[in-house]
């Protein structure tokens, strides 16, 4: 029983750094990947190009991306809510513009 639990706790750090590693070099992969789609959007946008097939197949091409990588734990977020939003707003500054609101249209929620 001895030699047993020993066994475990000398493979279970090889386990969880194996497990790291690969995740690590999973999430750099993605980054790079999500980079490129972005400097394509951005060569449509210079461009001026906007044929629905090119932009939906970028857009399509993000979230899949997106999607592949791991999700955030609510815990996480909310401990680090203010550092993302901060983030985000120095390099997104349009996104927090609000619409103004038309003669007669709801106030906004």
């Amino acid at each position: 029983m001895v030699d047993l639990r020993r066994g475990v706790y000398l493979v279970l750090p090889v386990v969880i750094g194996i497990d790291f590693i690969s995740r690590r070099a999973r999430l750099q992969s993605i980054a790079a990947d999500i980079l490129s789609v972005e400097k394509a959007l951005e060569e449509l946008i210079i461009s001026q190009r906007t044929e629905d097939v090119l932009v939906m197949k970028l857009v399509m091409e993000y979230n899949c991306l997106v999607a592949g990588g791991l999700s955030t734990s609510d815990r996480f977020y909310k401990k680090h809510r203010a550092t993302i939003q901060r983030e985000w707003e120095a390099v997104h500054p349009h996104t927090l513009e609000q619409p103004e609101s038309s003669a007669g249209g709801m106030a906004p929620a």
